[in-house]
């Protein structure tokens, strides 16, 4: 299953340029952001920090897209909406689970 890219201008609109007031989370390798999209639907938007952008990182990314596609959420919901590969930048954009960290579902923490 393939999960379409989109562009870095789409998600700094969506979370209003990486605002403070809508980050959510923070972990060494990057911070997680609230986003809305046009129908309402809120996303976390988790953008790789800048400094791990190394070439393992760049492949531990990929790897991540990879994994995440196949993942779902009971059997209802795809938890990778969407990704942006573009320039330095690599960002997942997954559902949002108020009070729920997505590695719960992913790594069972």
């Amino acid at each position: 299953m393939a999960v379409p890219s989109v562009s870095l201008a789409i998600i700094k609109d969506l979370t209003g340029n990486f605002s403070k007031s809508n980050m959510i989370g923070q972990g060494g390798f990057g911070n997680v952001y609230k986003g809305q999209l046009p129908e309402g639907r809120t996303i976390a938007v988790k953008r790789l920090k800048q400094s791990a952008l190394t070439t393992k990182g760049k492949n531990d990314f990929a790897r991540e897209v990879e994994v995440m596609v196949g993942l779902r959420h009971g059997s209802h919901v795809c938890l990778l909406i969407t990704y942006c590969n573009e320039g330095k930048e690599r960002i997942l954009i997954s559902e949002y689970m108020k009070n729920k960290s997505l590695n719960i579902y992913t790594f069972g923490a």
